[in-house]
């Protein structure tokens, strides 16, 4: 089965320059065009990110 570039899977090398462009203050549309996924695929993975962060910080503050 081939994947189209647009589909959601993400590389690792991708993930990563979705949190550096993060980092910086780039917006959703600026990351998509960056590295050629769908906005949802690029929405999706910022918000399993904050919601990790979410999760994390909550464990430290209730220990």
């Amino acid at each position: 089965m081939q994947h189209s570039k647009k589909d959601g899977l993400l590389t690792l090398e991708q993930r990563y320059k979705i949190q550096a462009h993060c980092d910086v203050g780039k917006s959703i549309a600026e990351i998509t065009a960056y590295i050629g996924k769908d906005r949802s695929v690029v929405f999706r993975e910022i918000k399993k990110e904050l919601e990790l962060l979410l999760f994390t910080d909550a464990n430290i503050i209730s220990i």
